[in-house]
């Protein structure tokens, strides 16, 4: 009997991957150790990522095809973390191949945009495989949420059948660890998760202008998802400190940014090679029915929260050095405003299709007019 049931799971697991997979592409990542005094971990080389959002990853450990010997196209090295990478959408959807599509052949975008980087780890993959691609230009993405944070995690990461566990979950045990990304690697257990709340939709890209309508049962299981959502949020309230010497922890962390992003421009400089940053805004800031929802489940703060701190001293701190800066955040917010549904993926704090195309079009129009694909 115990022997039918588990042919029976193995059946339903190997169905609900075929028919109805659960996830977003971020289940799927597996990294690996980098060279010592490299970066430290980055995406398995050769990986293939399943589904309409995963795709290839080549021998740098970056998403899409090898590279191959430059060109007489002006390379851009497109640096990042998740957001950049695209996670949750393919890989033709992603912001570099967006940029790729809307600029002329005389200019390239290569995707080097690794999920959990923030700015430090991103200057320690450039200073180990930044010069072997040659770029003429990086365009750096800072993302708010979680890259001020990210820098804080300096020492390596622990790797557990290809995951990364960091903080607290390093503490674990190697039973533990390997528990959980078994137990998270199961669709049948994401699945269960999902309906156990009454989630009315299967893994892919939603949005509030769906057509369909959506029964009381319906809204009201969204109301739950999107509160569940925006609590898992709350931890970046921190970033949002009004001002130093409230909070240590964030002073570091505001430091070892300005730091990575000073490294980051250094390296450019030596090498001659144009530096551009472009701000990635939270969607804790972009949509305020979501700042409220996690608000309303936060300890109430101390003093108020300054929500445009890290824009307007990553700005000054460009201003500083000469590098030229792109803040998304107001223009995110207006647009989402005007199309009434988000650009982020529903349950996720990653953009969606839509968001990586407005994003890379005001990239477009503000950094590579020269280069419009006619």
């Amino acid at each position: 009997m115990a022997f039918g049931l588990l042919l029976a799971l193995i059946g339903l697991e190997i169905g609900i991957r075929t028919v109805s997979p659960q996830g977003l592409v971020t289940e799927f990542f597996r990294y690996e150790e980098t060279p010592l005094g490299g970066p430290g971990f980055r995406l398995q080389p050769g990986l293939w990522i399943p589904g309409a959002e995963g795709g290839s990853i080549n021998r740098l450990g970056l998403r899409g095809p090898e590279i191959t010997q430059k060109s007489g196209a002006h390379r851009v090295l497109v640096l990042g973390d998740s957001f950049v990478y695209g996670a949750g959408v393919s890989t033709s959807h992603s912001l570099p191949q967006q940029l790729d599509q809307l600029t002329g052949d005389s200019i390239e975008f290569v995707n080097a945009g690794t999920p959990s980087y923030g700015t430090v780890r991103e200057l320690a993959w450039l200073e180990t495989y930044g010069e072997q691609l040659a770029p003429d230009e990086v365009l750096l993405g800072v993302f708010i949420g979680n890259d001020f944070t990210d820098n804080l995690e300096v020492a390596s990461p622990q790797i557990v059948d290809g995951r990364l566990f960091s903080g607290a979950a390093a503490d674990d045990s190697a039973a533990v660890k390997n528990a959980r990304v078994w137990l998270n690697s199961l669709h049948l257990y994401r699945l269960l998760q999902r309906r156990s709340y009454g989630e009315p939709r299967s893994a892919g890209i939603w949005s509030e202008s769906d057509s369909m309508a959506k029964s009381d049962k319906q809204e009201a299981a969204l109301e739950i998802l999107k509160t569940r959502f925006a609590g898992r949020q709350m931890g970046r309230l921190a970033v949002y400190v009004p001002a130093r010497g409230l909070d240590p922890r964030m002073d570091l962390a505001y430091d070892m940014t300005r730091l990575g992003l000073e490294g980051i421009f250094a390296w450019c400089r030596e090498r001659e090679v144009v530096l551009r940053l472009v701000l990635i805004p939270d969607v804790l800031q972009v949509e305020p029915d979501m700042l409220r929802r996690a608000l309303s489940q936060a300890e109430e703060p101390a003093v108020p929260a300054d929500y445009e701190r890290p824009q307007r001293e990553l700005m000054a701190w460009c201003e500083t050095l000469g590098i030229p800066c792109l803040d998304l955040r107001a223009g995110m917010q207006a647009e989402t405003m005007r199309r009434s549904h988000s650009l982020y993926l529903f349950g996720d704090s990653h953009w969606n299709a839509e968001g990586h195309l407005w994003a890379a079009e005001q990239i477009q129009r503000g950094y590579y007019l020269d280069f419009t694909q006619e």
